[in-house]
């Protein structure tokens, strides 16, 4: 039996900075750093702690997500700091970089656990979207990834056993899945009652699980469960292996606001719990010297410590426990803002509700609290309501639906004759893109796209971006910043017409689109950074600087020297180039400029950065563009086309800046098409390319761009294959169904004018 108690812990130090609950930590040990904390918010950031003198502070903040962080990791090998989102993407980076080496696209939803994989460069995630997906990423910072498929609700936990070459996940269906490398399902564990949140592989291969059944359940090597431990109250949304205090120890977190520590093999609960001033003990992880950091729903990360040494100073722990006390009052009286003593009892559920769409939450006597709406005259069970980070009455609490849990889960009747059908909606989503997923999801008409948004920006409360809006803002200063995604327009890249509200009623446009502005003195300072804390094997001559900067400033006075400069720039790391290629987008919408790029052959060194990731992407996609506003660009691009499509297609997601110069693009090149009617070929890739295009993409703007591309094509010899294509006309048919509101108007009129030709 270990002979060190939760009770030998005491506050060390308290992290603010999130401006919301902290959902995820992780920790590591860096040869560079020291000790480090990794921390993931709700207001969308990761932050990265180093300790200093017994005190951590706050290092890099990580901005890139455009919804809240739900896991963070950290990869020790690769020296990775991995987030991931609701936005469904994962992103890496290094610990010494605030720019992310590699962003993983492919989750279709929440991605909410990640972990190692059984190889180096390799990773293991988790998502609302039902799968598990195996990551290999080689060192051209390439991805691949090999699919788990086989739950059939949200997988909340993820792990790998390497001495086994085995996965194990852990969803909301209740199940845990042991996996082979190849993907293959090989084992079921079963016993969990509610939805699992966390799972430990210990080094004897041994499993522990715990998740809303409020038990932590150990599992041999065979797939059977020899141990359980009773005593959170509540859902537990985290556990981690104390390593420091023993090989058998382990520490788990939860909705009941403790840390709990325990002995699996003892099967005992180490001391008592600690309890948090927050409601929602997110999440827990341990340093190897046995401190223990937790992330909480009142935005605070705490360490603990055992070590008299580390404690915190007398008065902060005297500020500590009156916190501690005023919780304990609070306790089983409020959800966040929300005063549980005040709700109805079940009793409530005997009198009707007075309109359909009307929400009523019930406080139950085992201290839960459900939320209820009220449908075709019963009150029909929606989920639980679990703490928040409180702050206002518009984040009291979330709702647990299907596993997952949301600020909203409206019911939408769509017609008498059906049943009502659950729209989940968490405030960071965009109102027109849940509408859109929404639809797809229950195979509905278009033309209800706009009913249902303003349904949900009606019945919800907060901001509500509009269709189109870049969201790629600081979440904290409200500031634009010139990173990577969001570039994202943060160099201010504008396009001339986008502001047009004219609408084309007749084809072929013949006017090309050229992204020409940008912000020179966030270019410049960007440049240098980067060049100050290149390696040497990179770093160029101030000489080099100055001849780059001056594009920024005037792309007109490109010459041989200043290509050249742009030459030894573009050998550059994949994810320092986006401001170097900032600046070749000005310099090739000039045909002289572009004449002297394409003989030093950039054109070349520049395409095979489509794969990379986004900021180099919206950067290549808006100097395409540019490039076809002159005869030799075109040239260029048409010989091209046969290698360069396939990797537009590749493109399935990104921003709204990043659709919209890809559809742009399109638009620019069927221009040329228009202006040679013996290009039947390149016209047949275009619209291939648009099909593609219009089975993702979610921008207005980037669809009316679109929509244009395909009115010029309709004046070219393809025109009865793009009429023919059932899947063009419906997609049209759909815009053109749109309601004339100010949003929708432009494109509305766009799609209408191109049925119109048909």
């Amino acid at each position: 039996m270990s002979t060190v108690s939760l009770d030998d812990y005491k506050l060390s130090c308290e992290l603010f900075g999130h401006g919301t609950d902290v959902r995820a930590v992780a920790v590591g040990e860096t040869s560079c750093n020291g000790e480090i904390i990794i921390s993931g918010s709700r207001d969308k950031t990761t932050k990265l702690w180093k300790c200093e003198n017994n005190e951590f502070n706050e290092m890099i903040t990580f901005e890139h997500h455009v919804s809240f962080v739900s896991c963070v990791y950290y990869a020790k090998q690769e020296d990775w700091i991995c987030s991931g989102s609701n936005d469904g993407t994962v992103c890496i980076y290094k610990t010494d970089s605030n720019v992310p080496i590699l962003i993983l696209k492919g989750h279709q939803s929440n991605v909410c656990a990640i972990s190692s994989g059984l190889e180096s460069r390799s990773l293991i995630t988790g998502s609302w979207d039902g799968t598990a997906r195996v990551w290999k990423i080689n060192r051209e910072g390439v991805a691949t990834f090999l699919k788990l498929i086989g739950h059939t609700a949200a997988v909340w936990a993820v792990d790998a056993m390497p001495t086994v070459s085995q996965y194990v996940t852990g969803s909301a269906d209740k199940k845990i899945f042991i996996w082979n490398d190849k993907g293959e399902k090989i084992r079921t564990l079963s016993g969990h009652t509610d939805c699992i949140r966390g799972l430990e592989v210990l080094p004897s291969n041994f499993l522990v699980s715990a998740g809303n059944d409020s038990v932590i359940r150990l599992w041999d090597e065979s797939g059977k469960c020899v141990g359980k431990l009773n005593g959170h109250t509540d859902y537990i949304y985290s556990i981690a292996q104390n390593t420091g205090v023993g090989t058998n120890i382990i520490v788990s977190s939860g909705e009941d606001s403790c840390l709990r520590m325990w002995d699996l093999t003892e099967g005992i609960e180490l001391g008592l719990p600690i309890l948090h001033p927050g409601g929602s003990v997110w999440s827990v992880a341990c340093f190897n010297n046995g401190d223990i950091v937790t992330g909480c729903s009142d935005g605070v990360v705490r360490v603990f410590t055992k070590e008299p040494k580390r404690f915190a100073s007398e008065a902060k722990l005297e500020a500590y426990d009156s916190a501690i006390n005023a919780r304990k009052l609070q306790m089983n009286e409020t959800i966040g803002t929300l005063n549980i003593s005040e709700l109805p009892g079940p009793e409530a559920l005997l009198v009707s509700g007075k309109k359909d769409g009307e929400s009523l939450l019930v406080s139950y006597s085992d201290g839960s609290v459900k939320c209820y709406n009220w449908q075709a005259d019963v009150w029909k069970l929606v989920g639980d309501v679990i703490g928040a980070s409180g702050g206002s009455e518009s984040t009291f609490g979330k709702i647990l639906y299907e596993g997952k849990e949301y600020d909203y889960v409206f019911s939408i009747n769509i017609s008498d004759s059906l049943p009502e059908i659950k729209l989940p909606y968490n405030r960071e989503e965009n109102p027109w893109i849940a509408a859109q997923v929404f639809l797809n999801l229950h195979n509905l008409p278009q033309t209800y796209l706009d009913r249902v948004a303003n349904f949900v920006i009606k019945n919800s409360s907060g901001n509500v971006p509009s269709i189109g809006e870049s969201s790629f803002q600081s979440s904290l200063s409200g500031s634009t910043r010139y990173l990577p995604d969001s570039l994202l327009g943060s160099i201010n890249s504008s396009v001339a017409s986008l502001s047009d509200t004219n609408i084309e009623k007749h084809f072929p446009i013949n006017k090309y689109i050229v992204f020409h502005k940008c912000d020179a003195d966030k270019v410049k300072k960007k440049l240098e950074e980067f060049n100050s804390t290149m390696p040497n094997e990179y770093k160029v001559s101030q000489t080099v600087l100055e001849l780059a900067n001056l594009m920024a400033e005037c792309p007109t006075a490109a010459d041989e020297n200043i290509v050249m400069a742009l030459n030894l720039l573009l050998e550059w790391p994949n994810d320092k180039i986006f401001p170097v290629l900032d600046i070749i987008r000005l310099v090739v919408q000039e045909e002289e400029a572009f004449t002297i790029f394409e003989n030093h052959h950039l054109m070349d060194k520049m395409l095979p950065l489509l794969k990379t990731n986004d900021a180099n992407q919206l950067m290549i996609l808006r100097s395409l563009a540019n490039m076809l506003r002159h005869n030799n660009g075109q040239v260029h691009i048409r010989q091209r086309l046969h290698n360069l499509l396939p990797l537009l297609k590749d493109i399935r997601d990104g921003s709204s800046n990043l659709q919209i110069a890809l559809a742009v693009f399109y638009l620019n090149l069927s221009i040329t098409q228009t202006n040679d009617l013996t290009t039947t070929e390149s016209s047949k890739f275009i619209t291939e390319g648009l099909s593609d295009f219009f089975e993702w993409s979610t921008d207005l703007e980037a669809c009316y761009h679109g929509i244009q591309a395909l009115g010029n094509l309709t004046t070219t010899s393809i025109r009865e294959k793009i009429i023919a294509d059932e899947f063009l006309t419906e997609r049209i048919r759909g815009f053109a169904n749109l309601s004339q509101t100010d949003g929708n108007a432009k494109i509305s009129s766009a799609a209408k004018a191109l049925l119109d030709t048909f």
